[in-house]
């Protein structure tokens, strides 16, 4: 996705982020156990405040204490997160793409953050959302950039063990699986093998296979959803894609 993309998805899915989170701010939410409405929106408007610290004053190497940032009261949260989208979105577009900036990892400009940050909260709106049952997809094209950044960026820094993360360890004897959206250009396949997994992106079979909307293999693979509900369909060996969700919670 381009950058200007990643900043629409970012504006669309932070305001339907607030609107989710004005009401019933002590429902709990089903995605992220023991967390209720008004916890998510605090989370979600920490990273937009720090990341467009980050992005506006160029702060480099931020140490562990500057994501510590209090929220305010619950009933407070759905304007403060608001005014972090709004706040985001600006330093993001001041900066320009190829703008230097720190990263914890992967390639340290202004395009990581967009990336990051979009689809951050495409998955925390549909968290929110989810609390009222009324969550929607994520955008298709979204979920698929969100997929290759789970495997492309997120998988390499658990290996490294980078800003604190703890290794992902996988289970698994040479097993693969088959990742295939149906509503975009998009194909996975992951071989478990050593306690690691080996990823490629093509059409290939496997001993299982996971083939629906990509909304839903997002949050297949993020966790959130149960392997297989919904409009996704799982074939094969239901072990295999437990391979996964087993070991990885994000």
């Amino acid at each position: 996705m381009e950058h200007t993309a990643h900043l629409a998805a970012l504006r669309r899915d932070g305001a339907a982020a607030v609107v989710a989170a004005t009401d019933a701010i002590d429902a709990p939410v089903p995605g992220c156990p023991g967390w209720t409405v008004a916890d998510v929106a605090g989370h979600l408007g920490a990273l937009h405040h720090r990341v467009a610290t980050i992005v506006r004053d160029r702060v480099w190497d931020p140490p562990r204490e500057f994501w510590r940032l209090e929220p305010p009261p619950p009933e407070e949260r759905a304007g403060w997160l608001a005014d972090g989208v709004r706040g985001l979105v600006a330093a993001l577009e001041d900066a320009g793409p190829q703008t230097p900036v720190w990263t914890w990892t992967g390639p340290p400009t202004i395009a990581f953050w967009a990336r990051r940050m979009a689809i951050e909260t495409a998955v925390h709106r549909w968290d929110l959302e989810s609390a009222s049952g009324t969550a929607g997809p994520i955008d298709a094209e979204l979920a698929v950039d969100g997929i290759d950044e789970v495997f492309d960026v997120f998988l390499p820094a658990r290996r490294e063990s980078l800003h604190g993360a703890e290794p992902w360890r996988f289970g698994g004897d040479g097993e693969r699986l088959h990742l295939h959206a149906t509503d975009a250009p998009g194909e996975w396949v992951l071989r478990f093998a050593g306690g690691d997994v080996e990823v490629s992106r093509e059409h290939a079979k496997g001993e299982a296979a996971l083939r629906g909307p990509a909304s839903e293999l997002l949050l297949t693979v993020y966790g959130r959803i149960v392997p297989g509900a919904g409009d996704a369909e799982l074939l094969g060996d239901p072990e295999v894609l437990r391979l996964w969700t087993a070991a990885v919670r994000i």
